[in-house]
C-alpha cells in the first residue's frame, strides 16, 4: 500500500473531525445559524474554520477567544459526537481509500496536489453532495475518494438542520 500518500488523504479526511468541532465553537448567537436563519429542522449552517456569521457584528470575531479546536492538543481533548462520528466514518473508509490510491497507481511518497474536500451532513446524519479535487492529474482518484465517502453514515447534526463542511 502506498502509505505515505494514504497519510495525507487519512490526516485531511481526519481534519474534516476538527471541523465538525466548529459546529459547537464557532457558532454564531443561538438565535441564528451560520447563514444568518433560524437555527432548527430545515435550517442550514455552513461550517467552515474560524467561521463567524456574516451577519455579526464586527466586535463578534473580534471579541471572542478562539475556538478551543483551533490548537492540535485541543483536537484530542474535546471532541463533539459528530466530530467522533466523522472520524468513524473516515476510518471505516480506509480499505476504499487503499483501494483508490492503489488504482491511481500512486507510488509510495507520492506527492499530491493540495487537496480540497466539503460535504453536507444531511438531516439523516449521511453524509451526500461531497466534492473532491486533488488538481487537474488526479481525477479518477478525487472520484474514487468522493464515492468512498459518499452514504457514510454519521450522526444527524445536533439540533437538526443540514451541516456544511469544507476543508481546508
Amino acid at each position: 500500500m502506498r502509505r505515505t500518500a494514504l497519510a495525507r488523504i487519512l490526516a485531511g479526511a481526519l481534519a474534516l473531525v476538527a471541523a465538525g468541532c466548529a459546529e459547537e465553537s464557532a457558532s454564531p448567537p443561538p438565535e441564528a445559524s451560520a447563514g444568518g436563519e433560524r437555527s432548527g429542522a430545515g435550517a442550514s449552517a455552513e461550517v467552515t474554520a474560524g467561521a463567524v456569521a456574516p451577519d455579526a457584528p464586527a466586535s463578534y470575531a473580534s471579541e471572542r477567544p478562539p475556538p478551543l479546536w483551533e490548537t492540535p492538543a485541543a483536537r484530542t481533548e474535546r471532541r463533539s459526537p459528530l466530530a467522533d462520528a466523522l472520524r468513524d466514518a473516515v476510518r471505516a473508509a480506509r480499505p476504499a481509500f487503499q483501494a483508490c490510491f492503489e488504482a491511481a497507481g500512486l507510488e509510495d511518497g507520492a506527492t499530491l496536489p493540495r487537496s480540497d474536500i466539503a460535504f453536507t451532513i444531511g438531516e439523516d446524519g449521511r453524509l451526500r453532495d461531497v466534492d473532491v479535487t486533488f488538481g487537474s492529474a488526479h481525477e479518477a482518484l478525487a472520484e474514487c475518494v468522493r464515492e468512498a465517502l459518499e452514504g457514510r453514515e454519521v450522526l444527524p447534526p445536533p439540533g437538526g438542520g443540514i451541516v456544511r463542511v469544507r476543508y481546508p
